[in-house]
């Protein structure tokens, strides 16, 4: 039976073998094992499903999938053997830096050894049989229009995402540095990251205008509260349009937002980008070089 925890509904189903989305309307379509019933005399394992088609690229896994990780301590409340299905190939570090940063332990992680498909509508494919499966109600970056109550629910769970991972890093309101240069990394990325941008970076450093500054590859991090620290210390940040923007954007406060790289203005047309964006600009100066 279903159950809701702050108002967003969480589903429950036994025995799923696959799960299929549609990334344009956020239907899910569940397959069953024979007879959708659970063994008795076969262990039973509790799986949490939080991960959409789209977990190889950052932004899509923090915005589709990691803002759900929130609720995963209360389900499992719920039900105590509760585990994370996660996929593990291809290996994604950002993941373990967002499972540390919210204190979700190792323990409670099943790494799911799924095959690499990338098909755009398969969330997991052969789960382990003889299962419960508490599921999340994703919002994809791909859908184009939310209905009112789409968009109070989106925001409300990008912001409380943001404010669970505050609240879990210290962090000083001292801004003791001017500029931050965040580089595109072609590493850990669905699509490759777009390489006709490299001449932007003469106008980065006319604005720099010869002064100090800290480069950072997120590629590089190890901990997820130092890359946090090192954004809400900055004046002035410098973020490539993209994932590293918005993810990054979120967490940016009282700064200017220097955006450069090609701005792809067709995304506009997607409600969940625009309300991260919003999110961004109400904290911040958003400039476009």
């Amino acid at each position: 039976m279903d159950f809701v925890i702050d108002n967003f509904t969480f589903g429950v189903k036994h025995n799923v073998k696959n799960l299929f989305c549609n990334i344009h309307n956020s239907n899910q379509l569940f397959e069953h094992y024979d007879k959708n019933v659970i063994e008795k005399d076969i262990d039973t394992k509790y799986f949490y499903l939080y991960e959409t088609c789209f977990d190889l690229t950052f932004s899509h896994w923090i915005f589709e999938s990691a803002i759900y990780l929130i609720f995963f301590k209360e389900c499992k409340k719920k039900y105590p053997e509760l585990m994370l299905l996660v996929k593990k190939n291809p290996k994604r570090n950002y993941k373990q830096l967002i499972f540390d940063i919210l204190n979700i332990k190792n323990e409670d992680i099943y790494w799911f050894e799924n095959e690499d498909y990338n098909d755009c509508k398969s969330n997991y494919k052969n789960i382990p049989k003889n299962n419960v499966c508490i599921h999340t109600n994703p919002y994809y970056l791909n859908m184009k229009v939310f209905n009112i109550i789409q968009q109070q629910y989106f925001t409300t769970l990008v912001l409380n995402f943001k404010s669970k991972v505050l609240s879990n890093i210290k962090y000083a309101n001292i801004k003791d540095n001017d500029f931050l240069l965040f580089k595109k990394s072609n590493k850990e990325v669905y699509t490759k990251a777009n390489t006709s941008d490299n001449n932007i970076f003469n106008e980065v450093f006319s604005l720099i205008g010869g002064g100090e500054y800290i480069e950072h590859d997120p590629i590089e991090t190890k901990h997820f509260y130092e890359q946090i620290n090192l954004l809400l210390k900055s004046n002035n940040i410098f973020l490539p349009y993209g994932g590293a923007l918005y993810v990054n954007g979120i967490f940016c406060k009282n700064s200017n937002i220097y955006i450069y790289g090609t701005v792809i203005e067709g995304q506009m047309q997607y409600d969940a980008l625009k309300i991260i964006l919003n999110i961004i600009n109400e904290s911040n100066n958003i400039l476009y070089i």
